[in-house]
């Protein structure tokens, strides 16, 4: 897709809420990671999403959040799950670096158990290899909930 950059990259996916809930409860953001790589990657989209998390997270009265990693089907089970392990955890760091206590991060993985894309096994797929992160605190405005980014397209390998 035009515009995308090759390796990982980052986005929003706003979950649509019932009209009475409060505005934007729940709001689900994710780091994408390059195929081998389980440090935090080194891009522009990656630490706005760090940064955008952070700032919706501690919109809220004593933050807290749920950091799942997730991987590809590339590997052994325990290669898949170590991968999504060091995932949550590089994801984590970068949350504390940014202010957030650790404290109030409940890290999970998940390995190659829930694909945001179903492949074959061994195959490499860039949406599966992400960390997902979420509040588990209701935000009291709306204001870091102006829209889904980016608006469209997928990641590339």
């Amino acid at each position: 897709m035009s515009g995308w950059r090759t390796g990982a990259v980052a986005m929003i996916a706003v979950l649509a809420l019932p009209a009475d809930a409060t505005a934007c409860t729940l709001r689900q953001f994710r780091v994408y990671f390059p195929s081998g790589e389980n440090s935090f990657p080194a891009t522009d989209q990656a630490r706005e999403e760090i940064r955008l998390f952070r700032r919706y997270v501690t919109s809220a009265a004593d933050p807290s959040v749920v950091i799942v990693g997730h991987t590809d089907r590339v590997g052994t089970l325990e290669e898949q799950m170590e991968r999504s392990r060091l995932a949550a955890l590089a994801v984590a760091a970068e949350l504390e670096a940014a202010g957030l206590p650790r404290s109030g991060m409940a890290i999970r993985w998940k390995g190659a158990q829930e694909l945001a894309r179903p492949t074959a096994n061994g195959e490499s797929e860039p949406l599966n290899r992400r960390v997902e992160l979420f509040s588990t605190r209701p935000v009291d405005h709306d204001s870091a909930c102006l829209r889904p980014y980016p608006p469209s397209g997928t990641p590339n390998e």
